[in-house]
């Protein structure tokens, strides 16, 4: 399934424009990968399902931000800065919410065990150029439950049905 969803326009003053609102799209995309790969409990699984999801903010014809722009849309929300909506208010508030948790759930660094973890730690500290120090954590270097240390490989994290049903309604 792939998809794109008008979610409506965003004043213009948010982004620093006199007049023209911008416009919000958001491109989703679910896919079946063609090879297996390992879960959070390092089982092989055949075929996983994989969801992507990016959005663009165009004033006219000039993109105004694109990518991962969850975080502008979330800030949008909360200072009251969209013009219209096309979609209801909750439903980009869920779309949201899946946006920032099962994007790219192929693309684990974790374990299920590790996964516990890292509510525990600042969200910073997990960012690319940290890795020396997230393994210097004993339970990040090496799992105590499984063995698995962490960025090792790329984990496929189970994308529950709801939310493919939520995606596929939009």
């Amino acid at each position: 399934m792939q998809k794109t969803i008008t979610i409506g326009y965003i004043k213009p003053q948010f982004f620093g424009y006199p007049n023209t609102a911008c416009k919000v799209t958001v491109e989703i995309e679910i896919k079946q990968k063609a090879h297996p790969q390992k879960d959070l409990w390092l089982n092989e699984v055949q075929k996983p399902i994989c969801l992507s999801i990016h959005g663009d903010v165009k004033h006219g014809k000039s993109y105004v931000c694109c990518g991962q722009i969850n975080d502008t849309l979330e800030e949008a929300l909360q200072e009251k800065a969209f013009r219209k909506l096309a979609i209801p208010e909750n439903t980009l508030r869920t779309l949201l919410e899946i946006w920032q948790k099962w994007h790219l759930n192929d693309l684990r660094a974790y374990c299920t065990h590790q996964k516990e973890l890292v509510s525990q730690y600042p969200e910073k500290f997990f960012y690319a150029d940290n890795y020396d120090n997230i393994v210097k954590e004993p339970e990040f270097a090496k799992c105590s439950k499984c063995g698995y240390r962490y960025g090792t490989a790329w984990l496929y994290e189970p994308l529950p049905q709801d939310v493919i049903n939520f995606l596929e309604k939009l």
